[in-house]
C-alpha cells in the first residue's frame, strides 16, 4: 500500500494497537484512524482509555504494531509514536511506515458486479439494495436506504438473498449471514457469507466471466 492508497483510508477506521510501553511490555488498545499528513504521519485517536489501562505507560519513542480492515483486506503495518495529543481528545501521532502488509480477507477470489438484491430476515427486517461483489463463498451487499432497524439485529442469523443473475430467468435464494458491517468512504456495505449454494454461485460467476471476456474479444475486432 502507497501514500495514495493511505489517502483513501477513511476517516474512524477501527485501528488494532499493540504498543510496546516505557517498561519494554505489550500492550493492547483500540483506536480509530483520523488521516495522514502527505507522507510524514499517520494521526489516530484512542478509544475509551484511561490511566488505569496503562496509557501513562506510553510515549514518544514506543513502537507500535497496527492492524485494520480495509477493503476487502487486512492491513498491517510497524511505527512508532511521535507525539500524543490530550486535547481536545487522545491523538497519537505516528511515524510514516516503511512498509506496510497487506492481504485479502477472503480466500475466494470476487468479482465486481452490481445486482439488485433483497435481504430477508422475516417480514419485519428487509433490506433492500444491491451486490457490489462477489465470491464463491459471500458477497457485499450495499443497503439503497436507511432502514428503521438496528441492522447489528441481522448479524449471525440465516438470511434469504434474493436476486437476479445473468442467464436465469427465475430470481435465485441463496442462504446466507452478514459477518461485517465495513463503513467505506461514501457507502455503507454489508460482508455477507454463504451458507451453502456454492456450486450454485459459482457457476454465475464462471458465465459472467465467460461473458465479459467475449465482448472484450468482440471489442477488439471492431
Amino acid at each position: 500500500m502507497d501514500q495514495v492508497q493511505f489517502h483513501k483510508v477513511p476517516p474512524n477506521c477501527g485501528l488494532s494497537l499493540n504498543i510496546t510501553t516505557r517498561f519494554k511490555k505489550a500492550a493492547d488498545y483500540k483506536g480509530y484512524w483520523i488521516g495522514v499528513d502527505k507522507k510524514s504521519y499517520i494521526i489516530c485517536r484512542l478509544n475509551g482509555v484511561d490511566s488505569s489501562t496503562g496509557i501513562n505507560l506510553i510515549s514518544a519513542g514506543c513502537e507500535v504494531n497496527a492492524r485494520f480492515h480495509w477493503d476487502g483486506k487486512l492491513i498491517a503495518f510497524r511505527s512508532e509514536i511521535v507525539a500524543l495529543i490530550n486535547e481536545p481528545a487522545r491523538w497519537m501521532i505516528l511515524q510514516y511506515p516503511q512498509n506496510v502488509m497487506s492481504m485479502p480477507l477472503r480466500k475466494y477470489d470476487r468479482y465486481e458486479c452490481y445486482q439488485p438484491a433483497t435481504l430477508h430476515l422475516d417480514s419485519k427486517h428487509v433490506l433492500r439494495g444491491v451486490l457490489k461483489d462477489i465470491s464463491e463463498r459471500g458477497c457485499k451487499f450495499v443497503p439503497s436506504a436507511a432502514n428503521k432497524f438496528n441492522i447489528n439485529v441481522l448479524k449471525d442469523k440465516n438470511l434469504q438473498l434474493q436476486t437476479r443473475f445473468p442467464k436465469r430467468d427465475e430470481p435465485v435464494i441463496l442462504t446466507c449471514q452478514i459477518k461485517n458491517t465495513p463503513n467505506e468512504r461514501n457507502e455503507f456495505a454489508l460482508g455477507c457469507q454463504f451458507v451453502q449454494d456454492y456450486e450454485l454461485v459459482n457457476q454465475q460467476i464462471e458465465y459472467q466471466l465467460v461473458d465479459k471476456a467475449y465482448e472484450k474479444k468482440i471489442q477488439g475486432i471492431a
